[in-house]
């Protein structure tokens, strides 16, 4: 495409395009620094609040359906 410094013999279309590759290069996803993201517990494998057993939510606490029966 563009292999020399000037852009004196360029069409119009073609200084769009190279204005456009350099006004964009800093945003490439390849300059992006990750920040690593803490493991966190699914909120399945967390105890329910109501009982504090595991394998459940609160909306599914076996002590609930006792006190609606």
């Amino acid at each position: 495409m563009i292999v020399s410094g000037t852009t004196e013999n360029l069409t119009e279309e073609e200084k769009i395009m190279l204005m456009m590759k350099k006004s964009t290069e800093a945003y490439d996803p390849k300059h992006y620094v990750k920040i690593p993201q803490r493991k966190r517990k699914s909120a399945w494998s967390s105890y329910c609040k109501r009982c504090r057993q595991e394998g459940h939510c609160i909306q599914n606490c076996p002590l609930v359906c006792l006190c609606h029966n």
